[in-house]
């Protein structure tokens, strides 16, 4: 995240979108990396040194340390520093297992979304292409003096299907 803020919307993790429901929930998320909310980083000095850290073995892992060692790192120059001695003195094994637990990985999460809006892309496609098959074929019976219910019973459809396509295609 590049900017200083952002606001999630639940509604945007749903085929429907943004303003379809009648509740909607958001989320504030706020950047707590390195050079971002410099005002929020002042007032909370743990947030701060917290930031310093997570920024460290960013640091140590665009240098080519693995993972494991990119920590490590981390720990031993933010104690050196003076940023979370308490705890990475004390917790250090705490942290460490912490860390590689909680680990967010956004390739991961972007893959996962992309498959996401694919399936649902594929299931809409699929739908839309059923549709105007299904609507084809009532056009055409509809042109040899077919009714509606002859139509659905023909075609096994529910007649309330017949009809909104026949709305849908009228529009």
């Amino acid at each position: 995240m590049k900017e200083d803020r952002r606001t999630l919307y639940l509604s945007d993790s749903f085929s429907m979108g943004r303003g379809s429901g009648a509740l909607e929930c958001t989320c504030q998320v706020i950047n707590v990396r390195r050079g971002h909310n410099r005002e929020l980083m002042d007032k909370c000095h743990r947030l701060w040194e917290y930031s310093e850290f997570v920024s460290e073995i960013e640091l140590n892992i665009r240098k080519g340390l693995g993972r494991d060692e990119a920590i490590q790192s981390a720990i031993d120059c933010c104690i050196e520093r003076g940023i979370l001695t308490d705890i990475l003195r004390t917790e250090k094994s705490e942290v460490l297992h912490m860390i590689f637990l909680t680990e967010y990985d956004e390739k991961k999460h972007l893959r996962h979304t992309f498959e996401e809006g694919r399936e649902e892309g594929l299931a809409e496609g699929m739908e839309k292409g059923r549709n105007e098959k299904l609507l084809e074929q009532i056009r055409k019976k509809l042109s040899r003096g077919k009714s509606p219910e002859e139509i659905a019973q023909e075609l096994e459809e529910d007649i309330d299907t017949i009809r909104s396509l026949l709305e849908r295609a009228e529009k």
